[in-house]
């Protein structure tokens, strides 16, 4: 999904990484949807180029974890999360060769981190562009899902590094054994 604010910005919103509540809070400041779903890519958002463009992102191994227990729970997913982290292919989960979970993040798109305090960064972002503060309430939270680090074992992480060792190393995330 894309939120814009004319002027102002335009929020790609990055799955699993606090994207609807993010999104539900910039919509309370007057922004709207110019895309659907998930599926938008910057090729999409080109008539927009004047905004700022920004996007969140999560912790991998968290990420993972929630999208994972998600459809598992919503469809009994019949493969471990090990054959998940290494097969799974859907386009709002990963694009890309090799596969991201950061599809929005290039050059030019400004990155609110999840672990950075979502809702103070987008705060000072939103200062930035002389824009009201906002407040992130939970929205589209994964039912039920234990810390991730509970999820992981030696194989779990081996298919993690494998896949996504990429998107760690990119966004500074330590690799955990």
């Amino acid at each position: 999904m894309a939120v814009l604010l004319r002027g102002k910005f335009l929020y790609l919103a990055t799955p699993r990484t606090g994207s609807s509540a993010t999104a539900v809070a910039l919509k309370k400041l007057g922004a709207r949807s110019v895309h659907g779903g998930h599926h938008v890519g910057l090729e999409d958002v080109r008539p927009y180029k004047g905004e700022l463009i920004f996007t969140t992102i999560r912790n991998p191994y968290d990420v993972l974890v929630s999208w994972y227990v998600r459809i598992h729970r919503t469809n009994d997913f019949p493969i471990s999360l090990a054959e998940f982290l290494r097969t799974y292919e859907h386009e709002d989960f990963t694009r890309g060769d090799p596969p991201t979970l950061f599809y929005h993040c290039h050059e030019g798109v400004e990155v609110l981190r999840w672990e950075d305090g979502l809702e103070a960064s987008l705060n000072v972002l939103l200062k930035k562009l002389e824009l009201e503060p906002a407040t992130l309430l939970p929205e589209n939270v994964t039912p039920k899902k234990k810390p991730w680090r509970e999820y992981y074992d030696d194989e779990t992480l081996q298919a993690v590094h494998e896949r996504f060792g990429r998107d760690l190393d990119t966004w500074g995330y330590e690799r955990i054994s």
